[in-house]
């Protein structure tokens, strides 16, 4: 909290910016996959890069480059987006229904 007062006062940066960065750090927590961690960090990097270059373009275009990659990876025979991509209803609904735990399973 202390950097970020800092470099909003030394205006490096913009409050909005640290909004964005702490919801990135947060959402990295809530990631199931180490590799899928890095990919990530990997391609906002390349986001960035194209963003700058290309401007909405760009960043639309990364965007895309992004869910193609995520939706063809295959890392250990099962894709990144498993229930959506094949779609598989059984194991969509076990994802948004969770069911109770079985007491003898305690």
């Amino acid at each position: 909290l202390i950097l970020g007062d800092f470099a909003v006062r030394a205006n490096w940066l913009v409050p909005e910016v640290l909004v964005y960065i702490a919801f990135v750090a947060i959402a990295n927590f809530a990631q199931p996959s180490f590799e899928l961690g890095y990919a990530f960090k990997l391609m906002r990097v390349l986001l960035l890069i194209l963003s700058a270059i290309f401007s909405i373009w760009g960043f639309i275009g990364g965007i895309i480059i992004m869910l193609v990659l995520i939706a063809t990876t295959e890392p250990l025979a099962v894709h990144y987006l498993y229930p959506l991509y094949p779609f598989n209803w059984k194991a969509m609904k076990h994802l948004l229904f969770r069911q109770p735990i079985n007491r003898d399973n305690t």
